[in-house]
């Protein structure tokens, strides 16, 4: 008798057909000594037949919601993964702004063939001014060979200072003019700049501007 979790098999041969590793407890119902290994015959040879396939995990895509961002805010990034493989599959994933991680995620049971997409939140209070590169990782799969896509870098994004929206450190004229030529508009219109959205409410208005006039004339330390 061959006993494993799911399964209870007494004669014939048992085929796994599912990718992962599998662990079995023979055991002998006429409690007749059990010899050697995995390969030991019970009352007949076992077959044990392991399917074998490909398991390939990729990112495929980060979509950032701006470049710049103040040391005050949260930003949602998306993050698209695709099971290439033949298998589901449960793995990790890390996300960083430069070598810090600012999200990690156990993703389970994704099926064969298909994407989805993760929604990770970064809280960006304490972080210094300056550039960070954007970019996601997730661990390699057993067996798995082509591993040149398990990393994706999205770009960049700019902390700096709230209203700052051309990143150059400095609130002036120049972040004015950008922001009165998006005053109004939201996403998928053609003039909708979403840096100039300070207050990441998806609309461009007075409550920016008067985020920007409070911080006009700043530069940063």
């Amino acid at each position: 008798q061959w006993i494993n979790g799911d399964y209870n098999a007494t004669n014939g041969d048992y085929i796994q057909v599912k990718g992962y590793i599998v662990t079995y407890t023979p055991v002998d119902t006429n409690a007749e000594p059990i010899m050697n290994n995995l390969a030991t015959k019970l009352r007949s040879p076992l077959n044990v037949q392991l399917a074998t396939g490909t398991r390939d995990i990729a990112i495929t895509s980060i979509v950032l919601p701006k470049t710049v961002i103040s040391n005050q805010s949260t930003v949602k990034i998306n993050v698209t993964l695709s099971n290439q493989g033949e298998f589901p599959e449960c793995f990790n994933l890390k996300l960083y702004a430069n070598t810090t991680v600012i999200y990690a995620a156990s993703i389970m049971g994704i099926p064969s063939g298909t994407n989805v997409t993760i929604t990770a939140e970064w809280n960006t209070y304490g972080f210094t001014k300056g550039e960070y590169t954007i970019q996601a990782y997730v661990a390699i799969v057993p067996g798995e060979t082509e591993t040149t896509d398990n990393a994706f870098i999205g770009g960049s994004m700019y902390i700096t200072i709230q209203g700052d929206i051309n990143a150059d450190y400095v609130v002036n004229f120049k972040d004015a003019i950008l922001l009165g030529a998006a005053f109004g508009s939201r996403p998928g219109d053609p003039n909708w700049n979403p840096n100039a959205d300070i207050n990441g409410d998806n609309i461009i208005n007075f409550k920016d501007a008067i985020l920007l006039g409070a911080n006009f004339g700043k530069t940063d330390p």
